[in-house]
């Protein structure tokens, strides 16, 4: 950066507020009047001006990918709703980076199908951010959601498709291969599939092939068919792998170092390859997974393909089809005919098309690469995840304090860390460095603390752990709860608030600053004990709260311009995206998450206007139905019901309900009962699998009348109200139906009196939710009586 641009971005930042430095250090960050407002109290806080201070504001949680969208990972592909934090995936650099978070799965979204000009597909939220350029002239990026992009091809006359960057190449270790690379993929392109004879048709390339075969230690044996040679060796090799007979790539090879990546891709390209005389490279195979997993290969690589079906022939006639990978790079070929027509492409970029593909489900990811951003689909596509002003707020704090000490802590070890790794991503940026004199120390650089050379600190601590060596002077807690199962859990939030009291806030110097930033999850979470706690005690410490529901309301923070109903960010979720995400969640979730004010732990959770009644007849053809037990085989009058209902899932998501069983009777009495349902009914069986009740499972499994039927055991993994709250939300919907009986009023009674928190009689709710999980999800361990059926 010229030393005259420095002087000036210095003199104009002394003067300007945290907002300003936010767009410096983050170009592409779009600033909504609350942000404003926010940076102002973060300002007075960081100064010492406001001691203690939480914030709290909804979620911006729909920057998600559909939950089949593969996502590349060091051992090869995995569904994103398949990730767990702690797994590796690739940043858009190619380098290997940890998934810190998860989403929890967001139900029935409206989503979009991004294309890209090389024919890979992704289907993603309509809020999921993508960095693109989109004026040919100024190579400049910026960060637009989906729905953004996709209202540029209704609203511009000129359009122009985005453009995303090409990602780099794979960043792996090498790996022990039995084959080297370059063999194998001479024998993928030229080899007898049932033997390790090569094929050449071109005496000079033959001679080079088989030198380059001969430096990897393998004898050459010639044919009275100069066209064929052998490898002396080969075919036992490729037995061993399973590779006779069956031609592909193994997966090892495409997770391989870049060099062995490379050196199969030459070996490929070589034998089987053309290069135009354009540079362009091409690789024909009537094989479509051979086809598949070049064009993976060569993404690995750093470099876009594109993969296209057309019809082989001969003299023609239409033998088969053939598939056809197509890209531009350097060095794809060993061969010099062919090396020297490689040339590197002249677009790296790719252009992405949009259009609505309906609703699905969809998750998130967070990762750890400075960038925030992580590459998926099969054609490894680089995209974004979110970016937080918290993260913009420690690096401002230590420049325009630089001997500060800051503590920042989140829900896990993992996502402080992805946090300390931004901040410490920023102070070593150019920008950065020519508005602060801050730098990073040499002295102590580790991820989880670090130093300044003005001996300021940063430390990233997960919520729940130690906190050793410093104190701090600007402590930062930035969403403490990780989801609503832990939420509704007294265990995770008593040790949250012993972690708080006893470990972080003991760390404190003197005139220390705290920031509790978070989304409400429950009224007894963090931010609800500290409440309490001044509101119960006149001489406890006084808290400035900013809270930004996303509904204004009649009753607001003074600094709130918006009038009653009127949405927090409309240019994000306007009041039709919120009435969805309010339907979506149902009343109990949104008050909490988007409204900031968590129903009281005691308040009944169900209504009995939500459901509908009918008649059998009412029913709508073609519904699969399953039956659950929540059993509990005991007679006595205080012991719990055991609990049957059989549900059915209809094409519009409505939940049907019917021929609820609920008795109190010892397990030969039960079981019976359970035979009798079964065999008239002669549909899918989940029994809840806790305890004792695995006996009672495998007494099943070993009456032969039930023989046919499937049985599954679920191991319920959340408490109660956890469970209950996916049907509970279809419930407040009106999607929920019940098929007329004479145990639908019980069934609304324990409704009614419901609350998640250790009820007397919910066996009925419970039920519920074991059948609706049945239908839902694929969890459970399977009990098959297959066993003696053959099933």
């Amino acid at each position: 950066m010229p030393e005259k641009l420095k002087a000036q971005i210095n003199q104009e930042m002394s003067q300007r507020e945290l907002i300003e430095f936010v767009k410096y250090t983050f170009p592409e960050y779009q600033a909504n009047w609350h942000h404003k407002v926010l940076c102002r109290y973060l300002e007075r806080w960081a100064n010492g001006e406001i001691k203690r201070l939480m914030v709290f504001m909804p979620p911006r949680h729909g920057k998600a990918l559909e939950v089949n969208t593969p996502i590349p990972t060091p051992d090869g592909y995995k569904r994103i709703v398949d990730l767990v934090p702690g797994d590796k995936v690739f940043d858009e650099t190619g380098a290997i980076c940890a998934v810190v978070a998860r989403s929890e799965i967001f139900t029935s979204r409206t989503v979009y199908r991004v294309t890209t000009d090389d024919g890979d597909s992704i289907v993603a939220d309509s809020e999921h951010d993508w960095v693109v350029r989109l004026c040919r002239k100024h190579k400049k990026y910026r960060v637009y959601n989906t729905q953004e992009l996709y209202q540029r091809t209704l609203n511009m006359k000129d359009y122009r498709k985005p453009l995303v960057q090409r990602q780099g190449a794979l960043e792996l270790p090498p790996k022990r291969l039995n084959i080297p690379p370059y063999v194998l993929g001479v024998w993928l392109g030229d080899g007898r599939t049932t033997s390790g004879f090569i094929t050449s048709g071109v005496h000079e390339d033959q001679e080079f092939i088989r030198s380059e075969i001969q430096r990897s230690g393998y004898p050459i044996r010639s044919h009275k068919d100069r066209k064929n040679f052998g490898v002396l060796g080969l075919q036992k090799q490729l037995r061993a792998m399973g590779l006779l007979g069956n031609k592909h790539i193994p997966a090892e090879y495409l997770r391989g170092s870049k060099e062995q990546r490379l050196s199969l891709l030459q070996g490929l390209i070589d034998t089987d390859g053309y290069v135009s005389p354009t540079g362009q490279v091409e690789f024909t195979s009537v094989n479509h997974n051979l086809a598949q997993c070049v064009r993976q290969l060569v993404n690995s690589l750093g470099y876009k393909a594109s993969l296209i079906t057309g019809d082989a022939t001969l003299y023609g006639r239409f033998i088969s089809l053939k598939y056809r990978v197509l890209f531009y790079m350097p060095d794809a070929a060993r061969l010099p005919r062919k090396k020297s027509l490689c040339i590197h492409p002249q677009r790296e970029h790719r252009f992405l098309d949009f259009e609505p593909a309906g609703m699905a489900d969809t998750v998130c990811i967070q990762v750890d690469s400075p960038s925030q951003m992580f590459l998926c689909g099969e054609s490894m596509l680089p995209t974004h995840n979110s970016e937080l002003v918290s993260r913009r707020l420690p690096a401002w704090i230590l420049g325009r304090l630089p001997k500060s000490q800051v503590i920042m802590a989140s829900y896990s070890q993992g996502l402080a860390n992805a946090m300390s790794r931004k901040v410490r991503g920023i102070l070593q940026s150019e920008t950065y460095q020519a508005i602060f004199k801050t730098r990073l120390s040499q002295e102590r650089s580790a991820v989880e603390e670090w130093l300044t050379e003005d001996e300021g600190v940063f430390k990233a601590a997960g919520v729940g752990g130690g906190i050793t060596g410093h104190g701090f002077t600007h402590g930062i807690i930035d969403d403490p709860i990780k989801n609503r199962e832990e939420a509704e859990s007294k265990t995770v939030r008593e040790s949250i608030w012993d972690w708080y009291t006893s470990t972080f806030y003991t760390r404190q110097q003197k005139g220390a600053s705290i920031l509790i930033n978070m989304t409400r999850w429950h009224e007894d979470d963090l931010a609800g004990r500290v409440i309490k706690q001044q509101t119960q005690d006149a001489n406890s410490e006084k808290w400035t709260i900013l809270s930004f529901p996303a509904i204004c309301e009649a009753e607001k923070h003074p600094d709130d311009p918006r009038i009653e109903g009127e949405p927090l960010w409309p240019d994000f979720k306007n009041e039709f995206d919120l009435a969805h995400v309010r339907s979506t969640l149902g009343i109990y979730d949104w008050t909490a998450l988007f409204q900031q004010k968590p129903a009281p732990a005691g308040g009944a959770r169900i209504q009995r206007g939500w459901f509908n009644i009918i008649s059998s007849n009412e029913l709508p053809d073609g519904l699969q139905w399953v039956r659950f037990w929540d059993l509990a085989v005991s007679a006595r009058k205080t012991a719990d019901f055991t609990a049957s209902c059989a549900l059915a899932v209809g094409r519009d998501s409505t939940i049907y309900i019917k021929d609820m069983i609920r008795m109190r009777d010892e397990w030969p009495k039960v079981r019976k009962t359970i035979t009798q349902t079964a065999l008239n009914e002669r549909i899918h069986v989940g029994i809840e699998e806790a305890g004792q009740m695995k006996g009672f499972i495998d007494d099943l499994l070993d009456d032969r009348t039930l023989a046919g039927i499937s049985i599954k055991g679920f191991r319920p993994d959340q408490d109660k109200l956890t469970r209950s709250l996916p049907w509970i939300t279809r419930a407040e919907a009106g999607k929920v139906k019940l098929v007329r009986g004479t145990w639908i009023n019980d069934f609304l009674n324990e409704c009614q009196v419901f609350t998640g928190a250790g009820d007397a009689n919910d066996d009925q709710i419970d039920c519920v939710s074991g059948a609706y999980q049945m239908v839902a999800s694929s969890t459970g361990r399977s009990l098959s009586v297959g066993r003696l059926s053959g099933l």
